[in-house]
């Protein structure tokens, strides 16, 4: 059974869905009522109730040399090749759910990147290549 769970104050317009078994619903709508300092009111919703969730997704576009991991990460959270070298040589980042430990690693098209602390995003493909032969990728970073 979902329950859709809201922020009692406007301010942020936040909602999350919690997915529980229907015996427990009503229990768990009549005592979660606080999350940190923030009042939250919740709502049993019908099981047969679709929830679209989507989510924030900021588009970057940026020059790189080579499609390699520490590049393309690099751009995707504007940080310098070398700083990203540390996440990945601490297990730090994962390629489609799996642990890469190579900063070399090839990435292709739609690989899902997620690197513990910073984030995760989508590289879309290389756009093309520009004049100076350096390659113009499109990359969606979850916000």
């Amino acid at each position: 059974t979902p329950i859709k769970s809201s922020a009692a104050s406007d301010v942020y317009k936040r909602q999350a869905y919690i997915y529980c078994m229907s015996d427990i619903a009503e229990y768990i709508c009549e005592n979660l009522t606080k999350v940190k300092h923030t009042f939250i009111d919740n709502e049993v919703l019908p099981v047969n109730n679709s929830v679209d969730i989507k989510p924030t997704l900021k588009n970057i576009t940026g020059t790189i040399s080579n499609v390699r991991l520490d590049s393309v990460i690099s751009t995707a959270f504007n940080m310098s090749r070398n700083s990203i070298i540390v996440y990945i040589e601490n297990g730090k980042v994962f390629v489609n759910g799996k642990l890469i430990t190579s900063n070399g690693y090839s990435i292709k098209e739609n690989d899902i990147i997620s690197v513990r602390g910073l984030g995760r995003f989508v590289f879309n493909r290389v756009l093309k290549e520009t004049k100076k032969g350096r390659n113009l990728i499109s990359i969606d970073l979850y916000v």
